[in-house]
């Protein structure tokens, strides 16, 4: 949604000002009259044979849900929840105040025309798909989100003081660089603490959590814009004497609210300082489930007569990694073999799962056995997840990806029907790390690895690194 935002901001901008190059107030009419009717025409699109609420699934009975002012007290009752919402606002306020002022700026104080000033929501929108691209890809690096938003902040605190230094040096290009910076660090700013909220989130209320962020960021939004407005007519209006001297009085008001917007970066980082200190070293399930890497004990699982043998791993690219397997039909000894052989693979290869495609076998059968969990070793044979639920960002390896790890979006909680090894159906609850590691593994017999689930840029980085290996070899 916020990229499409801002691509939107961009392309829109530099049409904007291509149109306003030669200006004219009837040509300023002309423009906001084509972008009005583009909206509405895109708004028509967006809305045309949307999927309909299907009343067969919608209509399922839920516990009675409790009042919001309930849900709301205990949801600020988690850790750090009220500290993260404060900075949320002070963050979103200090960049949002600049929204209305920027072109103004650069048309009052440094004399810049209509086309140029237009333009500037170009370099801010661009500045906000670096971010959001460099956000996304130290989100999946594991890079602490709390440490993200406060490099946002960070940045801004220059970038605004190139904005205000920008006029008395003459230098527009150094008030170019403080919008691409201000777009830059906002998008940080904001990608950090979502990522912060969710994965704080206890998982009965990710929707709240989610909401409470957006309602900040919105109500901190709109205080700031009206308040940077009300600030520099109020500056203007007393006629004090001209803060920089070469700009005369009119820049005033805008340094004034330049300022403010600093010392509330200033104080935001202030703020976030302690929930990076106080971050744990080791990480909740949502943010470091690892799915592949964790050392185990080995097993001795034995069947009579029957001789089991360590299998070599397929790596990906091998193809037989992509292929979807097949169903299970006959429960003998050859599958109980392929169950220990299995077993004792996973057991050498230090892994918590392991399915038969990767080790060539092409045949929906899993094993999960995750050190000192309520669940111990379980084989999986033609497993499907009949429920999921809670949500969150997990960070996962594979044994058939060695090397990499990743972040991606898990059910912490699942019910899953499967069949034992010797053809007995059975349904089971999972949670935690065992309940992640079978859906890893199930992907495996749909012919799907998890690097797939990444990001996008994290897959483009992924591609570029196999591609040189290919070559390399």
């Amino acid at each position: 949604m916020y990229v499409m935002l801002l691509l939107g901001m961009l392309i829109s901008s530099l049409c904007f000002g291509a149109a306003l190059n030669e200006y004219t107030p009837a040509r300023l009419v002309q423009v906001i009259q084509t972008a009005a009717l583009l909206t509405v025409i895109l708004n028509g699109v967006a809305l045309w044979k949307q999927e309909p609420r299907h009343s067969a699934k919608t209509n399922t009975t839920h516990e009675k849900d409790h009042s919001f002012r309930d849900a709301w007290r205990s949801f600020c009752l988690g850790t750090n929840t009220k500290r993260r919402l404060i900075i949320i606002g002070l963050g979103t306020m200090a960049f949002g105040m600049a929204d209305i002022l920027l072109e103004p700026f650069g048309g009052h104080v440094l004399n810049l025309s209509v086309s140029a000033t237009t333009k500037l929501t170009a370099i801010l929108a661009a500045g906000g798909l670096l971010g959001f691209a460099y956000a996304s890809n130290a989100s999946t690096r594991g890079t602490n989100a709390y440490k993200v938003a406060r490099n946002g902040a960070l940045i801004g605190i220059p970038a605004f003081i190139c904005v205000i230094a920008a006029a008395p040096l003459h230098l527009p290009i150094l008030f170019l660089a403080g919008n691409f910076l201000i777009g830059f660090g906002g998008a940080l700013f904001a990608h950090g603490t979502l990522t912060a909220t969710m994965n704080h989130a206890p998982s009965h209320q990710v929707g709240l959590a989610l909401g409470s962020w957006g309602a900040m960021q919105a109500t901190a939004a709109g205080l700031g814009i009206a308040a940077s407005g009300i600030i520099r007519d109020l500056v203007n209006a007393m006629q004090p004497a001209a803060i920089i001297p070469e700009l005369g009085s009119i820049a005033n008001g805008y340094i004034s609210v330049y300022v403010i917007e600093t010392l509330l970066l200033v104080l935001t980082v202030m703020i976030t300082l302690p929930l990076i200190r106080n971050e744990l070293k080791t990480r909740s399930l949502e943010s470091s489930t690892f799915c592949g890497n964790a050392k185990i004990p080995k097993l001795n699982i034995m069947i009579k007569d029957i001789t089991m043998n360590q299998l070599s791993i397929l790596e990906h690219p091998n193809p037989k990694l992509n292929q979807v397997s097949a169903t299970v039909e006959t429960f003998d000894k050859d599958l109980n073999k392929l169950i220990n052989d299995l077993f004792i693979t996973l057991g050498k290869s230090e892994g918590i799962g392991i399915s038969a495609p990767q080790i060539g076998i092409m045949q929906r059968v899993s094993i999960v056995h995750v050190p000192d969990d309520e669940y111990g070793a379980c084989t999986y044979v033609n497993p499907s997840i009949l429920t999921k639920s809670a949500p969150g960002i997990v960070e996962e390896s594979c044994l058939s990806v060695p090397g990499i790890t990743g972040n991606v979006i898990r059910s912490t909680q699942i019910r899953v029907q499967a069949f034992d090894a010797q053809g007995n159906s059975f349904e089971k609850d999972l949670t935690g790390m065992h309940a992640v590691c079978l859906q890893h593994e199930i992907d495996h017999l749909n012919g799907k690895l998890f690097i797939e689930r990444l990001s996008w840029l994290h897959r483009m980085k992924l591609n570029y690194k196999f591609k040189k290996q290919l070559k390399a070899a």
